[in-house]
């Protein structure tokens, strides 16, 4: 993982997830008046995202991030959500582990995706969107990073990752590095990552 940017704003990546997001699922809808937000509250910003059918929690939990260059190897070591392991049948989260052992080979992301069909076939796609990742917790060790990808975009670059150069940047992310510990998310779901590291 290379580093592009330090020190980002929360506002700068919340805008570039929710361009992206706006693209792929809220085309017919402007973008919400970013103008407005409070963006020195956590939770101020948790309730404008909502209200804007955006991913709330993580994206408002961290008052920094560095931009950061991914490849496959980078994604190998990410945990993913517990849902798509549970529906693989393994209690598995690491991208790494889970192709390993076969268990990404009967998987597809929840439904049609374009981005998916490129990748499949050894392309990149053109407007993959920024992933963002943050530290991994115990439950998902032996994953370095968490990234928030319901749709699976990480899962379907690992699943299909010889067909990439190793060393190749295969997407752009944000790496959550300055928690904000008034966020009521993260004290309530990521407590653990509020506590100095040993």
């Amino acid at each position: 993982m290379q580093t592009i940017r330090t020190e980002v704003s929360r506002r700068d990546v919340i805008e570039n997830y929710a361009k992206y997001d706006y693209r792929k699922k809220h085309s017919s809808l402007s973008a919400p008046d970013f103008e407005q937000w409070d963006w020195s509250n956590a939770d101020a910003i948790d309730a404008f995202m909502c209200e804007s059918g955006l991913k709330k929690g993580v994206p408002a939990g961290f008052e920094l991030w560095d931009e950061v260059s991914l490849t496959v190897d980078d994604l190998r070591e990410c945990a993913v959500v517990d849902g798509i392991n549970k529906k693989l049948g393994t209690n598995m989260r690491m991208l790494g582990d889970l192709d390993a052992q076969g268990f990404l080979q009967e998987w597809q992301p929840p439904s049609h995706r374009d981005w998916y069909v490129s990748i499949s076939s050894g392309t990149l796609p053109d407007d993959i969107g920024p992933m963002l990742l943050r530290p991994a917790v115990r439950c998902e060790s032996p994953a370095k990073y968490y990234i928030e990808d319901g749709s699976g975009r990480g899962a379907a670059l690992v699943k299909h990752g010889s067909l990439f150069n190793p060393s190749a940047v295969v997407a752009v992310g944000f790496l959550g590095k300055t928690i904000d510990r008034e966020s009521r998310f993260m004290f309530e779901h990521l407590r653990e990552l509020l506590r100095p590291r040993p």
